[in-house]
């Protein structure tokens, strides 16, 4: 996250986990100022929780509780955008992604639907590949 950051690249925890999980593990890493978009578990007294979807889209293709889609879509427009994804929450947002960075059943989906992706086994595997994504934003032209 670091490396992407010290490129010039915004970073978003995008997720169809629950954030209470996403955070603690941020938390260990030390990276409590990243933007999270992921499902929110809701205390509703002292013993009662509620599982709210704040980011589900009735119109998602993959019906998950969070569409990865609408938010890449509305948080970066007109930028590059890298997905690292392991599952199926990520097929929607691989096809339209400029880089891929795959793990578990997404290079499966993207090798079977003809999606350029760079199989990794864990972050290490991606540092090497951030240049990719610079090569990406350097040939991008955004509108005045």
């Amino acid at each position: 996250m670091q490396a992407a950051r010290r490129a010039g690249h915004e970073v978003l925890v995008v997720s169809d986990g629950v954030d209470r999980c996403i955070r603690r593990s941020l938390a260990r890493l030390e990276l409590t100022d990243l933007p999270v978009f992921s499902n929110r578990l809701e205390g509703q007294g002292p013993r009662d929780w509620r599982l709210a979807f704040p980011h589900a889209d009735d119109a998602c293709r993959r019906a998950s509780g969070t569409c990865k889609c609408a938010i890449a879509e509305a948080a970066l427009p007109r930028r590059p955008t890298l997905l690292i994804g392991d599952g199926s929450s990520d097929f929607c947002v691989a096809g339209e992604a400029d880089l891929v960075f795959a793990k578990g059943r997404l290079i499966d989906y993207c090798r079977s639907h003809g999606i350029h992706h760079h199989p990794i086994a864990d972050f290490a595997d991606a540092l090497p590949l951030l240049a990719e994504l610079q090569r990406h934003a350097d040939s991008v032209s955004v509108p005045a």
